[in-house]
């Protein structure tokens, strides 16, 4: 019976193993095919061959005897490739095009992931003194980040520094240029002076090419795509927040309406009421009429 039983916990747990290290293929081939507009036939073909040398931190049995775990099975599953001559492509491709980087990456990442969330009964989990050592792994990442970040903000003031510079320069050299104009009359341009002019055309349009450089290259490493995304997906946040903020204004604003609608008329006949005590009050007064009259009597 308990050997039952860990048969049956192996085989959840290296099914749960490779349906992790599955999502993460995926999403590296995925992410370089939305990167590239296409697929990477070479990308994809490496991180086969980066998978297949992981198999060992996968699966609990024995390692397959398929040439690079290529199965017809498991490409059509993960891809949708049935064609034979694409998988030989493939296997052909992965023996020849598999960089160091992105095999010890994958791996490492891969390994990391598996042994944190599903270890293997032969292996350990990963120890308390790692877990422990996570927040000061945080912390040195997040100072590198403030760091580069610094150190970018010196980039973009230089840039932005540049700028102003041939902003400076290219009106120094317009006002120049309008001043030659200025000067110099249509019909007595000389071979010297038009020579002059188209260079220094030729300079304001160089300056204006290196201008929009600069720009470009400030946008691009002030806004880069993921920040983009991530600006987006804020304004969206935002959005559906303030939508839902307005609606709620609204319902509010229509229950106080409602609730003044309700109690004005009981706030006028309360005045009314009032009126009319006061006014009783005052015809008391003027003769000498006592509202109590058993409070009079033991006056008396």
């Amino acid at each position: 019976m308990e050997e039952c039983r860990a048969c049956a916990h192996n085989d959840i747990e290296a099914d749960m193993r490779a349906k992790l290290l599955l999502h993460e293929l995926k999403l590296t081939v995925s992410t370089e095919a939305e990167d590239r507009k296409s697929i990477n036939f070479k990308a994809m073909a490496r991180s086969l061959v980066a998978v297949v040398r992981t198999q060992h931190h996968v699966d609990t049995t024995a390692p397959s005897d398929v040439p690079f775990g290529l199965t017809s099975e498991t490409v059509r599953d993960t891809w949708g490739l049935n064609d034979t001559e694409q998988m030989s492509m493939m296997k052909e491709a992965m023996r020849v095009l598999l960089p160091p980087e992105v095999e010890a990456g994958l791996r490492a990442k891969c390994e990391l992931l598996c042994d944190t969330f599903y270890p293997l009964n032969s292996h350990t989990p990963l120890p308390a003194s790692q877990l422990h050592r996570l927040p000061q792994e945080l912390a040195a990442f997040q100072a590198d980040v403030t760091a580069m970040e610094a150190k970018r903000d010196v980039l973009e003031a230089a840039v932005e520094g540049g700028l102003e510079e041939h902003i400076r320069l290219l009106t120094d050299m317009t006002k120049h240029i309008v001043s030659m104009i200025k000067y110099y009359r249509l019909d007595d341009v000389t071979i010297y002076s038009r020579l002059k002019m188209e260079f220094v055309q030729s300079c304001v349009a160089a300056m204006q090419k290196q201008i929009e450089l600069l720009t470009t290259q400030l946008l691009l490493q002030t806004y880069p795509p993921h920040k983009l995304r991530s600006l987006a997906q804020l304004r969206l946040h935002l959005d559906q927040r303030y939508r839902m903020a307005s609606q709620r204004n609204w319902e509010m604003r229509k229950e106080l309406d409602k609730y003044r609608t309700s109690t004005s008329k009981d706030l006028r006949l309360l005045h009314e009421r009032i009126a009319t005590a006061q006014a009783k009050l005052n015809l008391g007064a003027r003769h000498n009429i006592p509202l109590h009259p058993s409070q009079h009597e033991v006056d008396n």
